[in-house]
């Protein structure tokens, strides 16, 4: 009776042990750290890559600032890959907005500054919040990610700002409303978010942003959860790198 029990044991555990590799998420590392050569100017920088590098973006620097840093309050924890991710967003510009260092329940959070939601839409101004304390693990810093998933995390508060743009001062209010009250409406909002970020040529950095933070952080499971109910899984932004033909170049 034991020796059957002891079998039946050993049998188990080694199908639970088969069974988790069969629903283990296929790594992405080796896609995601793919070298390319260096850049040779900003304009050959500012195209869909696979994996931008810190030192390869800044050794331009000071064309991005010139370039992309009017009316931006950066902070110099994210100063790069902010003006990066910027660069695939020209229709902001000019657009103000201020980065703000806080304590806030998610990585990053872009909103626009309530009272110039009532100007003409080139003189609104937005803020985007990045957090600096995890408690009870529900969260990601933006400080210990990659340098191409921090691309990938602000060029995705960026697009949060172009949508916010496009909309009445009215709508933007309503749609506030509808996301702090209905998680449907989030989702939606923040999958079709992710869907522009991917559009605009960011998308291999959307990919590390949320493989980091579902399968490489410390994050809890419940903040995993959440995460993967609410945004795109890695799986679906790879489905559309691979749809979008700003992306064949990449190999």
């Amino acid at each position: 009776m034991i020796k059957a029990l002891s079998i039946v044991l050993i049998l188990f555990f080694s199908l639970e042990s088969v069974w988790a590799q069969l629903n283990a998420p296929p790594s992405l590392v080796p896609l995601l750290e793919k070298n390319y050569p260096f850049p040779e100017n900003l304009s050959t920088l500012l195209v869909p890559q696979r994996n931008f590098k810190r030192p390869a973006c800044y050794a331009f620097i000071k064309d991005l600032q010139e370039s992309y840093g009017s009316n931006k309050e950066l902070q110099n924890e994210c100063l790069l890959p902010s003006l990066v991710a910027l660069s695939f967003y020209p229709e902001l510009k000019n657009t103000k907005i201020r980065f703000v260092l806080s304590d806030t329940k998610t990585t990053l959070a872009a909103r626009p500054r309530l009272l110039s939601l009532f100007r003409g839409r080139k003189n609104r101004s937005y803020c985007i919040f990045i957090d600096q304390a995890v408690q009870d693990q529900q969260g990601v810093l933006l400080e210990e990610m990659s340098f191409n998933a921090q691309v990938g995390g602000l060029g995705h508060e960026y697009a949060h700002i172009l949508d916010y743009q496009n909309r009445s001062g009215f709508n933007v209010l309503w749609l506030g409303i509808k996301y702090l009250l209905s998680r449907k409406a989030k989702a939606t909002l923040e999958k079709a978010v992710d869907k522009r970020t991917i559009e605009r040529g960011l998308g291999w950095q959307a990919l590390a942003w949320e493989y980091y933070i579902l399968h490489q952080s410390d994050a809890s499971d419940r903040y995993k959860r959440y995460k993967e109910n609410i945004y795109l899984a890695p799986e679906e932004i790879l489905f559309y790198i691979h749809s979008f033909p700003i992306y064949q170049h990449i190999q």
